[in-house]
This record gives C-alpha cells, sequence and structure tokens, in this order.
C-alpha cells in the first residue's frame, strides 16, 4: 500500500533542534461554493487537509440515526453495501423524517456529503457512509433498537460511527457501548440540547470508553458556545469533549433527490463534523489505532482565548488541520515494520527508528555525497510521528555533516585558558597538572560572503570550567609517558609541537595531525616516548573518547609514530594508526539513521617538517587510511564495500617576524575525503494499515564528486603577559566535498585578555 497523498501536505514547519524540517507542505485548498455555504468547515480549517489530499478515502462512517435519503445526491454515491433498519427491521435504513427533520440525511451529509458543485459537501466528502437506522418519522427512540444498531455497528466494517441523540441512561445501552469499545472503533455523541453544565446519556459514556468515544458540543458563527448546547461539565467528561459548529447549518435535507437548506440547531450537527475529522485521520492514516486517532483529535483541539475553559468546551475547538500535522518527535523507521518510533531507538529488524531526532550525521569524509544526489528515493522518505503515522520527508534536507573543524561560535567556545593550574612533583620525578578551562574576555566580529553583513557572537561567561589532568614523566632514561584525561590527543602527536613553530592557530590543524587518530578534540590518552635511538624518536600510544550524547564519538585508537632527524633542517616522519569506531564510521553518527555497528580503520600517515629559517618552518602531511564498516540492523546503510580515504596539507609558520613572540602562518589542505567506497540505502517509501514498513534500495557513491581546499592565514601577536590580538583568514573551496553549498570566506579577529 502507497503512502497517501494526504502526507505530503501535513505541516508547513516543523521545529527541530533549532531548524526546520523539510516536511513536505501543500497549501490549502482554494474556496468554493459548496465550502462557503458551510461556516463550520472554516472554523475547524478543512482546507488544509483538503489542499493536501485528504478527503476520507479508505473510511467507513456508520450514521446510526432515523436513516438517511438513499436516493439524494450528496448520499446516494456515499453509500456502503450492509445498512440496516431496525425500526422497520428491513435492509432498507430510508429516512422517513419529515423535510424539517431530515436528521438522519442531515447528519450524514455533513459528515461525508459528496463533493458535486450542488449544494453542500461533507468533511470527509470521499468516505463512505454506512446508514443504520434505529429512530422513527418523529425521531422517537426505542432503547433495544439503539442499542441493536450499536451493535450493529460494532460488529460492521466501519470503524467510525456517529449517534446523535440525547437520550437518559439505559442499561441495555452499556453492554453495546462496550462492544463498540471491545471492537476497537470509535463513536461520537451530541452533548444534548438542553444547555446543562454536563453532557447527557449516552454522550456520557464517553469517559468509560477508554479514547474510544468523543463527546461534540455546538458552537455558532461567532465560534461561542451556543445556548442550548450542553456544556463540557467537570472531569472525566471535559477530557473527551470538543466543539463544532451546531447551528444555521446548510446540509442535504430529506425532501428529494437534490434537496438543500438549513436544518434546526442542535449538537446533533456538531457531531458529525468530528466524525468526518476522524474519517479524514483515519483515511490518511490507515494504521493509526483508534485510541490514538481519539487522542489527537483531543490533544490537537484549539485551546487558546475562550476555549481555554475545560468546563465549558472541554479539550476546545476540532482543529483538523493541527490534527493531520505530525505529532512529537519525527524519527526515520529502520526496521520492517512500525510500532516503536515513539519509544527509544532500538537495533534489529523489528520496529526500530533512528535518531534521537531526525537529524541524519554523516562523516565529514562522506560529505555531502548523499545530500547532493539527484533522482533519488530520498526525496520522499518516509518518516514517522509518535503515532507512527507515516510523512514523506526530503532526507537530504536533514543531513549534516560532523567535522573537527570549527565554526565561528565554536571558535569563540575554544576561546578558553588554562586557569588555576595546580602542578606538582610526584616521587620519582613525575609531574601532576590539575587544571581547569574558564572564558575570557573576548571580541569577535564574523564577516562572510554577503556583503555588508557582520554577525556579533555573543560568548556565555558564566560557562562551566572544563576539568582535565595531565600526568607525565620518565619511566627510563630513554622512556617517557604523558597520560591525559579531558583532552585533545592530536597536540600530543601532532608535528605542530615543536616550540620553534610558535602558537599556531589553524582550523585544519587536524589534517596535519594524525587525522585518523580521533574524530572527537576531547579524549583520554597515553603517550609513550622512545628517544634512545640517535635521531629516531618513537611515541606509541592509546586514545580513547567515550560518547555522552546520541551523536558523539565512540571509539578507540592506537597509534605507532616515528620522526627521523635526517639533517638538522629536515626532520621526517610515519605513523601508523588503527582506529575502532562504535557505532559510526569516519566521525559520523552514533546511533543515527546513517551509522553503523562499528567500523576498523588502518591509516597511514607521513610527514616532513623543514626548517627554512630561525624564523621559518615548512611542513607537510599526507594520510591514508582503508576502512571496513559493520553493518547497524538500526540505520538504513548497509552493504558497505572498503572505505578509502586520504588528507593532506602544507604549511609555512612564521615566528618573531615583526616582534618577538608574534606568530604568522598559511596552510593550503585538502581535509579528509572518501577516494572510493560504496554502500547499499534501504529507504522506506510507504507504510500500510498493518504497520508494515515498504523498502527501496539504492546503491550509493560514497566517495564525494568534489574536493574541499582550504586555505588559511593567521597572524597573532602577544600584547604584555594577559592580552593577545589575532587575526585571521579562512578561504574554503567546495565545502563539504560538494560544489552545491557556496564556497566560504571567513574573516575573523580576536582579542583575548586573560583575568
Amino acid at each position: 500500500m502507497k503512502l497517501p497523498n494526504v502526507a505530503y501536505a501535513i505541516l508547513a514547519a516543523i521545529s527541530l533542534q533549532g531548524a526546520d524540517m523539510p516536511v513536505a507542505n501543500a497549501a490549502a485548498e482554494a474556496p468554493f461554493a459548496e465550502y462557503n455555504r458551510q461556516y463550520g468547515l472554516s472554523q475547524i480549517h478543512a482546507l488544509y487537509p483538503w489542499g493536501a489530499g485528504a478527503t476520507g478515502a479508505g473510511s467507513i462512517i456508520a450514521i446510526i440515526d432515523t436513516g438517511v435519503n438513499l436516493g439524494h445526491v450528496d448520499i446516494a454515491p456515499q453509500l456502503t453495501t450492509g445498512g440496516y433498519d431496525f425500526w422497520d427491521n428491513d435492509s432498507v435504513p430510508q429516512d422517513r423524517t419529515s423535510a424539517d427533520i431530515s436528521h438522519g440525511t442531515a447528519v450524514a451529509g455533513i459528515a461525508a456529503g459528496a463533493r458535486n458543485d450542488l449544494g453542500s459537501v461533507g468533511v470527509a466528502y470521499n468516505a463512505k457512509i454506512l446508514p443504520i437506522r434505529y429512530a422513527g418519522p418523529d425521531f422517537e427512540t426505542d432503547p433495544t433498537k439503539m442499542a441493536a444498531a450499536i451493535n450493529y455497528f460494532a460488529a460492521s466494517a466501519a470503524r467510525i460511527g456517529n449517534l446523535s441523540t440525547q437520550k437518559n441512561d439505559f442499561a441495555i445501552i452499556r453492554p453495546a457501548i462496550q462492544n463498540v469499545v471491545a471492537a476497537d472503533k470509535i463513536l461520537v455523541f451530541a452533548a444534548g440540547n438542553f444547555g446543562w453544565a454536563d453532557p447527557l446519556y449516552p454522550a456520557a459514556y464517553a469517559q468509560e470508553m477508554d479514547y474510544h468515544g468523543i463527546i461534540a458540543g455546538a458552537i455558532g458563527p461567532d465560534g461561542v458556545i451556543t445556548s442550548f448546547s450542553n456544556r463540557a461539565g467537570i472531569f472525566p467528561n471535559s477530557q473527551f469533549y470538543v466543539v463544532a459548529a451546531g447551528s444555521q447549518m446548510y446540509a442535504p435535507l430529506n425532501a428529494g433527490s437534490k434537496s438543500f437548506g438549513f436544518v434546526k440547531d442542535g449538537t446533533s450537527f456538531a457531531a458529525p463534523q468530528v466524525t468526518g475529522a476522524l474519517a479524514l485521520l483515519l483515511g490518511a492514516f490507515p494504521n493509526l489505532s483508534s485510541q490514538d486517532a481519539v487522542r489527537i483529535i483531543l490533544t490537537t483541539a484549539d485551546k487558546t482565548g475562550i476555549y481555554a475553559d475545560s468546563s465549558i468546551y472541554g479539550q476546545g475547538l476540532l482543529d483538523i488541520q493541527a490534527a493531520m500535522a505530525p505529532a512529537g518527535e519525527l524519527l526515520l523507521p529502520t526496521g520492517t515494520s512500525a510500532g516503536s518510533s515513539s519509544g527509544a531507538s532500538s537495533s534489529g529488524g523489528g520496529g526500530g527508528s533512528a535518531g534521537a531526532g531526525l537529524v541524519l550525521i554523516v562523516a565529514a569524509g562522506v560529505g555531502y555525497a548523499l545530500s547532493s544526489r539527484k533522482n533519488t528515493k530520498l526525496e520522499k522518505a518516509l518518516v514517522l510521528d509518535q503515532y507512527d503515522r507515516g510523512y514523506p520527508i526530503d532526507l537530504r534536507k536533514v543531513i549534516q555533516v560532523a567535522t573537527s573543524k570549527p565554526d565561528l561560535t565554536s571558535i569563540l567556545e575554544s576561546m578558553r585558558t588554562k586557569s588555576g593550574q595546580l602542578q606538582t612533583l610526584l616521587p620519582g620525578g613525575q609531574q601532576l597538572s590539575l587544571y581547569y578551562r574558564l572564558p575570557e574576555t573576548a571580541l569577535l566580529r564574523q564577516w562572510n560572503s554577503l556583503p555588508q553583513e557582520f554577525d556579533p557572537l555573543s560568548f556565555d561567561s558564566n560557562a562551566k570550567p572544563t576539568w582535565a589532568m595531565s600526568l607525565s614523566g620518565d619511566v627510563l632514561p630513554s622512556l617517557n609517558y604523558q597520560l591525559q584525561f579531558n583532552t585533545n590527543a592530536h597536540e600530543q602527536f601532532s608535528l605542530m609541537n615543536n616550540n620553534s613553530l610558535g602558537r599556531v592557530s589553524f582550523l585544519s590543524a587536524s589534517t596535519f595531525n594524525a587525522p585518523y587518530l580521533s574524530f572527537s578534540d576531547t579524549t583520554n590518552s597515553l603517550r609513550l616516548g622512545f628517544t634512545g635511538l640517535d635521531k629516531l624518536d618513537i611515541n606509541w600510544g592509546l586514545v580513547q573518547t567515550q560518547a555522552d550524547n546520541t551523536y558523539a564519538a565512540d571509539s578507540a585508537s592506537s597509534i605507532l609514530q616515528g620522526e627521523y632527524q635526517a639533517t638538522d633542517r629536515l626532520r621526517l616522519g610515519a605513523n601508523l594508526n588503527i582506529l575502532q569506531e562504535n557505532g559510526s564510521f569516519l566521525g559520523g553518527s552514533r546511533n543515527g539513521g546513517l551509522s553503523a555497528d562499528a567500523s576498523t580503520t588502518t591509516a597511514l600517515g607521513l610527514s616532513t617538517r623543514y626548517r627554512i629559517s630561525d624564523h621559518f618552518s615548512l611542513l607537510g602531511s599526507y594520510s591514508r587510511g582503508y576502512t571496513r564498516v559493520n553493518d547497524a540492523g538500526n540505520s538504513i546503510i548497509h552493504r558497505f564495500t572498503p572505505l578509502q580515504s586520504r588528507a593532506y596539507g602544507l604549511a609555512l609558520f612564521g615566528h618573531s617576524i615583526f616582534r618577538n613572540n608574534d606568530n604568522f602562518g598559511f596552510a593550503l589542505s585538502r581535509p579528509m575525503k572518501v577516494t572510493r567506497g560504496t554502500a547499499m540505502l534501504s529507504i522506506p517509501t510507504a507504510i500500510d494499515a498493518h504497520n508494515q514498513i515498504t523498502r527501496v534500495d539504492e546503491a550509493v557513491n560514497l566517495a564525494p564528486a568534489q574536493s574541499e581546499t582550504d586555505f588559511e592565514m593567521f597572524y597573532n601577536i602577544k600584547l604584555g603577559q594577559k592580552m593577545e590580538l589575532g587575526a585571521y583568514f579562512l578561504y574554503e573551496n567546495n565545502p563539504y566535498h560538494t560544489s552545491t553549498l557556496q564556497n566560504r570566506k571567513t574573516l575573523y579577529a580576536t582579542l583575548r585578555r586573560v583575568f
């Protein structure tokens, strides 16, 4: 079964994690003559679901009433087989009321009358009508016949029943109501027309029906509850009560095949609007449970203004537009069936769903290779709301790239100094450093490619300190160690960690510093350094990152690094790095829709550092990685081939050029990029009435077509002991390895002061 077209238009925008979600949206349908004759349709926002294609197709409504005008142009095309007349005990449930009553005919027309440009139109004008007659020509009723009619509905193919009557509590009715609940059907009741503070029976049974019943009160054209309508009353009746138009109602009449007109006021005619809304909802989302359908109608009703008074308006004014919109967090189904999307993500093939929020994070090396694809099923993939209702979405627009390269906001956040540092010498010459990072006063302005646009960035001076620790010393005369917690391991194995280079401030520094070591700048690490060989230094290290949220890195890495002093000016380096990631590959999301169970990357890095003079040094770096990925059950990406990737760069540094303690540098680099590798996307496209997910497989090349090239320059200088002035420029060509994004130019300046 294909996803109903209605889902393409349900919501204009969903705010999730600070960004509008690109859920497909269509404009409301334009008003037309039949619509304009019925003010109540505008009160409940019927044009919006109609514009989306929700018209009630697939739903059957049981009209439990005086019968219907079987030959009426608005009723006859809507009839389904199986109606029955319990008043006359035959299979012809013809409305026998007079034209001025026309009760069952009007109720049926308001709920599901045909759209034919003749008179009025039903809320669910493509739903089917099952007429069940239990009342006589003058709307006289018999409790036994009413109970029989309700039982007939409970056993029928209709999921929704409309009972617009007001009677006392009859003992014979309660078992019939219980049968409706047992059959998982929904019954909509009229609240009553005595202007009392509480609904009458059988409407009051709704409180006993475990979200299988709704009570409808009546408002007028002014939106205010009518004088005749029974109110919602106190809890629990008010919990199941909503209002809709119930006076001056234009509807089909029981006076010929093309008769229309105004019927007597009553809550009887508010109820079928609620019934029609349920038909729209269940027609669009046939997998929706009856209880959830009732909950949606009640929770999405307009509770603002006068409708906030629950003793009068209960849950508020019926709002079909809001009822059709996604509710809660949107999740991507990754299994073969729905059923768990409203809970925590689960692995396996049953009812899994991916992500804490619909954000698909891919590795920086993959870039926008997925989101830039054209003519792909990703454009209309299926996502589920908290009720497992399916909505199509362009997943390409929710793909984000995980990158360790900070943006300007994080640059400001990173402007911290190691303050309150405590250093102490331990026995054996070991050194322990405990420190925390506190915010500094900073002034920062951003300039981007848009002319004359300056964005001031604020900084939280009340940010909590970040604690870290370092323990270092010598194990043997030629063997030293360094143990660090909550620090950046890249700095321990950095080619830039040489005093002659001065203070290095490149955003692309990870390209030069063992880029496969970790995809996080907060790690726990151990380094052992061996300096016993002439001109050769060897480092071995272990690096561990601990995930602290859904998308954080979770990995363990080992590295063997050697540096050889070939000449007084030339130093050569090589490293072998093995990175094991849990739940991701190459720094992508963990436990997300584009995640993996695990991955292992073996990387080889080569580097050189050449001292041009006492003030300038040249640095080059090249790294290549080979990654094997294990599929994750709770993901839509599977069947990876081995991935190949690379990163390289060239940088020039200057120190004490214009004055002591100033630093200058520029770099040309290619950030890490997958150069070869494919995978298979298993894209959800539809959900049927039994919560079964239809999926389509699509092969994808994970190697981006473009390559990002970064050019950077920086200059910083100390102004005394506590201040530093810096200027930085970054140009990114084909950012994230795609030509679909605008090339980015970033210029910023900083003034730092340590307190």
